[in-house]
């Protein structure tokens, strides 16, 4: 719903608005936590909705603590809550990958390699030459038999109490990977992760003690794996820190002896030496490079951007059918606040929330939602196919060509200002938030000064205290919290309201004193965590 139409603005009013911020302060509210998987209402933000939202308005924003879902913004209260949130951020003109990332960008450009063996000359007999296959057709019969004997070890589990029921699981949401680094494994499958999602949303482990993270779900998986399975004899299992299970086969249950060992192209033949020589000798191996590109788009509603977000909530998170809407689809990654830019020298898209699709050989993979703003590209929420994208380390390699876009936005002259990656909120007491540390060398944001402190030299006080201020005791506050400290009530009176008591924006002062007083008092806590620059220039939606 615009401005406009929630507030039945004639239209000089609806132009007057296109380029200020319209917020409504709507208090603090509490919910489960979705980092720890706490069922209390443990984690407490305050809350505001934006119908409209500079950019320049956000950059101050997120810079204070702030981030959004949709129109949703929300800060947390940290000294109420469970688990403690740093917003997290990186210079991109300092960050070199790392020695694994690096490896990973590597592995993605053998993925994207495709080698054709072709043979030609005189002509020949099958039996001759033997049949050639691709490796890709191999994987299809040991991979669903993996799939069988992960979706069947997890049902006797069930019957046998070594794992509670995840509800409406069925053999679909069991994923297994080829994957590309054969030295790590031969597959690798998610199945843990699904599961820990779920128990952790389902009543059936409520008030248990057992924390089912995707670690020890997998330690499950696997031991019964090993003890029922004896067709699965000559695999060897184990778990990574993340719950990932890595399988390692030699041969499966039915398979024949001489079954195709990894090559390194994608179409294995017998040796030279055993096909005899023809009339002419065989065309060298040619490369076909596979296609991997970005596109940005603008944030609306794609059904094939959905259809991939529906099978990642499911197959990644353990989402049920009634959980992933069009409509919450929608509010989430389409709907935004922020008053789009047009393009400048040095950027592609100006100012705005984008859409990033990532296609491969042309079909849509992948999106990030993403917003650009004054000083940096604030990363929002990735999803992905994980059948088609899944081998690809998609959240890492997704972050890192970010980043590679700020890096080369910033090197112009007149966008040096925008050299910042955001990912959000940093959680060290939640592992799976960790990750983003890697992304050397980051910084976290102060609660108490909103000033930047490096993440490593901040590590140590968060693990004795997790709501620490990073400051020392006699650094200094910003100016503008000191200034938002020391307001007054009548300097307060200065916001803008947007009211049933005027009939277009008006200043509090403007009104009748006693509205004003009320008014006043119940927006004085949203402007002291919105700052009082952000503060003077919006507009608040009152009743």
């Amino acid at each position: 719903v615009s401005t406009a139409e929630y507030m039945g603005f004639n239209e000089p009013t609806i132009m007057d608005l296109s380029s200020v911020s319209v917020l409504r302060d709507l208090g603090v509210s509490s919910s489960p936590c979705g980092y720890c998987g706490t069922k209390s209402e443990s984690s407490s933000s305050h809350d505001v909705w934006a119908y409209g939202l500079t950019v320049t308005d956000y950059q101050e924003l997120v810079d204070r603590g702030w981030r959004r879902s949709g129109k949703h913004l929300y800060k947390p209260v940290s000294d109420r809550s469970c688990c403690s949130p740093y917003t997290i951020r990186l210079d991109v003109t300092k960050f070199t990958p790392s020695k694994s990332q690096t490896k990973l960008l590597k592995r993605i450009d053998k993925l994207l390699c495709k080698q054709e063996n072709k043979v030609s000359g005189g002509s020949r007999d099958a039996s001759t030459l033997g049949v050639q296959r691709k490796q890709s057709d191999i994987p299809d019969a040991r991979r669903e038999s993996l799939r069988d004997a992960l979706y069947e070890t997890l049902q006797r589990c069930i019957k046998n109490g070594s794992l509670p029921s995840p509800g409406d699981l069925g053999r679909e949401h069991v994923s297994v990977f080829v994957c590309a680094d054969r030295k790590l494994a031969d597959y690798s499958s998610n199945i843990a992760m699904v599961l820990s999602a779920k128990y952790r949303k389902s009543m059936n482990v409520q008030g248990s003690e057992q924390t089912w993270n995707p670690e020890e779900v997998a330690k499950v998986l696997v031991i019964n794996l090993e003890k029922e399975r004896v067709d699965l004899s000559s695999c060897t299992f184990s778990v990574s820190q993340k719950g990932f299970i890595n399988i390692t086969c030699s041969l499966l249950s039915g398979e024949s002896v001489d079954r195709v060992q990894p090559p390194s192209s994608s179409i294995e033949t017998r040796k030279m030496s055993d096909v005899p020589k023809p009339d002419a000798g065989p065309q060298q191996g040619r490369v076909k490079q596979r296609q991997l590109e970005v596109q940005f788009r603008p944030p609306v509603f794609d059904a094939e951007a959905f259809a991939i977000y529906c099978k990642y909530q499911a197959k990644v998170h353990g989402d049920s059918a009634d959980e992933i809407t069009e409509d919450r689809y929608t509010n989430f990654l389409c709907e935004t606040p922020l008053l789009t830019v047009s393009p400048s020298f040095g950027s592609q898209v100006g100012y705005g929330t984008i859409h990033m699709h990532y296609l491969l050989d042309g079909k849509l993979v992948a999106v990030g939602v993403c917003d650009i703003l004054p000083r940096c590209l604030s990363s929002v929420y990735f999803f992905y196919d994980p059948d088609l994208f899944g081998a690809f380390s998609p959240g890492t390699y997704s972050a890192l060509r970010e980043i590679d876009w700020v890096k080369e936005t910033s090197a112009h002259k007149r966008m040096a200002h925008l050299k910042y990656y955001y990912m959000g909120y940093y959680i060290h007491s939640c592992s799976k938030m960790r990750y983003k540390a890697q992304y050397t060398p980051s910084e976290l944001l102060c609660p108490v000064t909103y000033k930047w402190f490096d993440l490593e030299e901040s590590i140590p006080k968060i693990e004795q205290d997790k709501f620490a201020r990073l400051a020392s005791a006699n650094e200094n506050v910003l100016e503008d919290m000191e200034q938002t400290a020391r307001e007054t009530s009548d300097q307060s009176k200065e916001s803008i309201v947007l009211s049933q008591f005027a009939r277009g924006p008006t200043k509090l002062k403007d009104l009748k004193p006693e509205v004003a007083d009320v008014l006043n008092a119940s927006l004085q806590p949203v402007r002291k965590l919105l700052g009082l620059s952000v503060a003077n220039r919006v507009f608040f939606v009152v009743d």
